[in-house]
């Protein structure tokens, strides 16, 4: 397994399509550049990194229509002060939950790391693996 760490925002757009197409797992937090999951192969794998407390399915939906595997990857972190006073506003939907500090396990990282790889390897590549 080959990790690499990249700042989308730093690269061409060029350099972004390559990076996604020869990607066979995308490890992100919730956000925008998850669109890029366009770029990668069919039977790829996308670990979602949600936000604590938040509920929302899209980029789910988004990338199995892709053709893609979805992991989602639980976070821990505080309930914001909007969302303390306000839990059911919009504004707690929108900034309350996204904008937050979070914790991953890596642990947990791990584990889905290891089950998208296995996915990627049986799916994309029709290799069995034995356990």
């Amino acid at each position: 397994v080959h990790l690499q760490s990249f700042r989308i925002e730093e690269l061409t757009v060029d350099d972004q399509i390559r990076l996604f197409m020869y990607s066979d797992i995308l490890l992100a937090v919730y956000g925008s550049e998850m669109v890029n999951a366009l770029f990668m192969l069919p039977k790829s794998a996308v670990i979602e990194i949600d936000p604590p407390f938040w509920e929302d399915d899209q980029y789910k939906q988004y990338v199995t229509s892709l053709g893609l595997n979805h992991f989602l990857l639980p976070t821990t972190g505080p309930l914001s002060k909007v969302c303390q006073k306000r839990p059911d506003s919009f504004e707690c939907y929108t900034k309350g939950t996204r904008d937050q500090n979070l914790t991953v396990s890596t642990q947990d990282t791990m584990i889905l790391l290891w089950r998208a790889r296995t996915v990627v390897l049986e799916q994309k590549y029709s290799m069995k693996l034995s356990l």
